[in-house]
């Protein structure tokens, strides 16, 4: 069997660092499955890794069938193993007389180069979280691959994104100390041998070896010089950057904040405006409609009157012609003056809920660009957004409103 079929096992390239595919034989394959199977059960907490080890589960089920079958076989029927193989793994090709079949899992598999990096990764992060491994696992394999991604999976408050990040950035940490705990294997001990060497050497003078010895100490000394600042401008950075995203987080939750206390208000006053503003226009039309009404009532009067007996008037002297048009006109005048009040007054309704909605929203877009007012300020502002409407009948004085202007006339300097 194994001299006309191998198995090619495929990982899923976001789950592999370093791995390289390799022909196997079914032992091998058999062996492989088994101990992944094992080693994913064996960190399996609560579930978190029930994917892996399902994955791995079904492999390991697929190559015990497989095994079962070739038991049960009275002789080996070349033709008759690889058409049941093929009913587990259709995907093949050949090579060299060969059949490949090929077996994915979207897993990390031992065999990877880089697989106690990942093992490692695993260990750290099952201490701090218990969700999503997967996704963590994928991150960190990605980060790996393409370290200019460490900032960008920083911003994230999900474990999965932001362990990895921290794990792999921990890890160069990790390098500089290793450099620098590292210098007596990889300079000291070089150097050692070398003046090993040189003291053997009867042509060489004392003086070398003493400058030989400086001159190795200065290159020393300058690396941990040179590594210690790159830590150091390091940390201030991440300080920095730290500070920058915890002053914007504050201002965006204060932003949010006004928000939620704004936002009815504002749809409140707006539909308050649209209201008074459809009865100022009602008001308006009514009142030009009633003035045209009056106009020919008048009319009809004024020809009535014209036609007034004049022996009433000779008995009941004060009731004159004159008399009942002064009496008519005023009548007339103070219903014009009552529907020209309220339309204005509805007009004048519609325009204060107006500006009140637009100040809301101004003070809402001052509070998203970080501007700073204080705690009397926004007192002042809130009682002048919230404080009683006039209808426009009584001239107010509308000091309010003119402080809650100036406030926010000073913040946009």
């Amino acid at each position: 069997m194994d001299s006309k079929i191998r198995f090619e096992i495929e990982v899923d390239d976001d789950y592999s660092i370093n791995y390289e595919k390799k022909q196997l034989t079914f032992i091998e394959l058999e062996r492989i499955s088994k101990r992944n199977l094992k080693f994913w059960e064996s960190i399996e907490v609560d579930n978190i890794s029930s994917d892996f080890t399902s994955n791995w589960n079904s492999l390991n089920s697929r190559v015990e069938e497989i095994r079962t079958h070739l038991s049960e076989l009275e002789e080996l029927n070349h033709n008759g193993i690889t058409s049941f193989i093929y009913q587990k793994y259709s995907n093949t090709y050949s090579d060299n007389g060969l059949v490949i079949y090929r077996v994915p899992i979207s897993s990390p598999i031992d065999t990877d180069k880089s697989f106690r990096k990942i093992k490692r990764f695993i260990e750290y992060y099952l201490k701090y979280s218990d969700s999503n491994l997967r996704g963590a696992l994928r991150n960190f394999i990605s980060l790996s691959k393409n370290p200019q991604l460490y900032g960008e999976k920083f911003s994230s408050s999900c474990d999965y994104n932001y362990y990895p990040a921290l794990y792999l950035m921990k890890q160069e940490f990790g390098k500089i100390k290793d450099d620098i705990a590292d210098f007596d294997s990889e300079v000291l001990v070089p150097l050692h041998q070398k003046l090993d060497d040189i003291s053997q050497s009867a042509d060489e003078s004392s003086n070398e070896i003493t400058q030989f010895f400086e001159d190795e100490n200065s290159k020393i000394q300058s690396q941990v010089e040179l590594q210690e600042q790159y830590l150091n401008n390091f940390t201030e950075n991440m300080e920095k950057w730290e500070e920058e995203k915890e002053n914007k987080l504050r201002e965006l939750e204060e932003t949010y904040k006004n928000k939620l206390q704004l936002e009815e208000p504002e749809k409140l006053w707006n539909l308050r405006a649209e209201n008074y503003r459809k009865k100022a226009k009602f008001w308006t039309y009514f009142l030009v409609g009633a003035s045209i009404m009056l106009a020919l009532i008048f009319s009809m009067l004024v020809w009535f009157l014209y036609e007034f007996p004049l022996d009433i008037s000779k008995k009941i002297p004060f009731l004159s012609q004159s008399f009942f048009v002064v009496a008519i006109i005023s009548f007339f005048i103070y219903i014009i003056r009552i529907l020209v009040k309220l339309s204005m007054s509805n007009n004048h309704l519609a325009i204060e809920y107006e500006q009140k909605a637009a100040m809301t929203r101004f003070f809402q877009a001052l509070t998203y660009d970080g501007e700073s007012i204080n705690e009397n300020e926004r007192l002042i502002i809130i009682n002048s957004l919230f404080n009683k409407v006039d209808t426009g009948l009584v001239k107010t004085d509308g000091v309010e409103m003119e402080n809650m202007l100036a406030i926010l006339a000073k913040n946009l300097k």
